[in-house]
């Protein structure tokens, strides 16, 4: 377009012959009918009442010339070439400008409209987690108790070697039942809606929690799942699976010292029938890694050492617990140790101050 429009104006079809007209460096984007945008750019007369609607949201610079950009816009332009970020301008743009299916007030009723026509073509994929006596559940945990986040992220480092105490059934069932609170409560809605609309919510709709328990007094070493509505794990396979943990885990962090492995598993037909964009995948792996953090959090709370790492081996993974690939995909892993007993570890010694030359 002409010098007389903002840095990079680009202009994009609309519905019923209207285009949106758009650019990084101004504050809003419009909506022209593209006769108008054409008298635009060809220079011809259009009312002034236009003319200052695009200058108020700086999309029009008349009053200035292509040499007078403000140099604040043409370095911010510049930023996006010289950090390597060229590319993505485009897609920035676009995202800026698109309308979406439920813009506007009426948000609600269009989206239960929506679901409903997403409904008679299919239902909703659920999960397929096996219907067997629970093994834990999670009111085995104890009172609930506030969780010092900013202790245990202050104290929480990743370990490659874990100690190597047993997992205490209780602790594990602690630990999932405090990281695990708004998991659950996402999941239990989404697959028990009250309305339309509870279809939509993404939090953990598609992700299933799996434990691999390698070492513990009083719970069977096996693959494990989380079933939301029981709040429960349960057995899938009973047995020694510190060898497939290793390979799986490509011996990273050591599963032979450690106590259990937490895998974060993604349900790609779940989330493809809730979230139908482009943008699906990275949004799932965005949650798996807030899922993993709540985790996370629990577990440092509770003393226990961690090693997380999305580096696995899918093929091996999937085979252990029994997936397929097609279908499924292991996006995130914490592996930990068990819970120290009180007093087994010894505070850190304070370091001996050198002594300071006496000031004459």
């Amino acid at each position: 377009m002409s010098e007389h429009w903002a840095p990079v104006t680009t202009a994009t079809p609309g519905r019923e012959a209207h285009v949106e007209v758009d650019s990084p460096c101004a504050p809003a984007r419009v909506r022209l009918h593209r006769d108008a945008l054409a008298r635009l750019v060809a220079g011809r007369p259009v009312p002034a009442t236009l003319t200052e609607a695009l200058h108020i949201r700086g999309l029009r610079r008349d009053d200035v010339g292509a040499d007078s950009r403000d140099p604040v816009e043409a370095g911010d332009l510049a930023q996006w070439q010289d950090k390597g970020w060229g590319l993505s301008l485009s897609y920035y743009l676009w995202s800026r400008r698109t309308a979406f299916f439920d813009d506007g007030h009426d948000s609600e009723p269009k989206r239960a409209e929506a679901l409903q026509r997403m409904l008679d073509r299919a239902d909703v994929p659920t999960p397929d987690l096996p219907r067997r006596q629970p093994a834990l559940s999670l009111s085995d945990a104890g009172p609930v108790g506030e969780l010092d986040v900013g202790n245990a992220l202050r104290k929480r480092k990743s370990v490659l070697k874990p100690r190597g105490e047993d997992l205490a059934r209780s602790d594990l069932a602690r630990l999932l039942r405090d990281g695990t609170r708004r998991f659950v409560g996402s999941r239990r809605l989404a697959e028990n809606p009250t309305a339309l609309t509870d279809l939509l919510v993404s939090y953990g709709s598609a992700i299933d929690i799996y434990v691999l328990v390698y070492r513990s007094p009083d719970l069977k070493s096996g693959v494990y799942v989380l079933d939301p509505q029981q709040r429960a794990l349960t057995p899938m396979e009973l047995g020694d699976v510190a060898e497939g943990g290793r390979e799986a885990l490509l011996a990273h962090p050591d599963p032979i010292d450690a106590a259990a492995t937490i895998a974060l598993v993604a349900d790609f037909g779940r989330y493809q029938w809730r979230y139908r964009h482009e943008r699906a995948m990275r949004n799932l792996w965005i949650e798996a890694g807030r899922i993993l953090q709540e985790l996370l959090i629990s577990a440092a709370s509770l003393g226990m050492q961690t090693g997380i790492t999305p580096a696995v081996s899918d093929s091996a993974f999937l085979r252990l617990l029994a997936l397929e690939a097609t279908d499924s995909q292991v996006l995130h892993t914490m592996t930990i140790s068990g819970r120290p007993a009180p007093g087994s570890i010894p505070d850190r010694p304070a370091q001996a101050q050198p002594e300071r030359p006496a000031q004459g």
